[in-house]
């Protein structure tokens, strides 16, 4: 079991799920819109913007209509100013993003460090992490599989998160 150490607890992968969890991350989206949204990221993580023609295409292959699909998705993007989908609870074309990933040749980006953590299960995919350490401005890179973190540059890099 992978343990997570902080100052005053170790805490198991599952507690801080449940601790996160208990907090509202992620939010339950339901059956449909969990379908949706893995579509809608695999498609994303091509490096292309998402298209209206791109959600009506996505909504028909899980049984979604368009509309209940826009409006969820309206929710949880960051829209480039064609309104086009440019980011997806995560996973980004915006190239201000802080931290980089390269998925099967494509360079995107994360809006934090967490989202490099579970996008590979999403998609799929393994994929590349850099982003630059704010307390150190040491470059961490990683490479994190659907399974986990493979390796991890420097060693011992960690990730923080609140858990209260």
């Amino acid at each position: 079991m992978s343990t997570f150490k902080s100052k005053s607890q170790n805490l198991s992968v599952e507690q801080i799920s449940r601790n996160l969890n208990a907090a509202g991350i992620p939010p339950e989206f339901g059956e449909d819109n969990s379908r949706l949204l893995v579509k809608a990221w695999r498609t994303l993580a091509k490096g292309q913007p998402l298209t209206n023609s791109d959600i009506e295409l996505i909504s028909d292959e899980v049984g979604i209509a368009y509309e209940k699909a826009d409006e969820f998705l309206r929710q949880v993007t960051e829209r480039g100013s064609d309104d086009n989908i440019i980011g997806l609870m995560g996973l980004s074309l915006n190239q201000e993003w802080a931290h980089r990933v390269n998925i099967k040749g494509k360079s995107l980006r994360t809006w934090c460090a967490w989202d490099t953590l579970f996008l590979p299960a999403m998609l799929d995919a393994s994929v590349v992490v850099e982003s630059e350490s704010p307390v150190s401005g040491v470059t961490v890179r990683l490479i994190v599989t659907p399974e986990g973190v493979e390796s991890s540059t420097p060693e011992g890099a960690v990730v923080s998160i609140a858990t209260i």
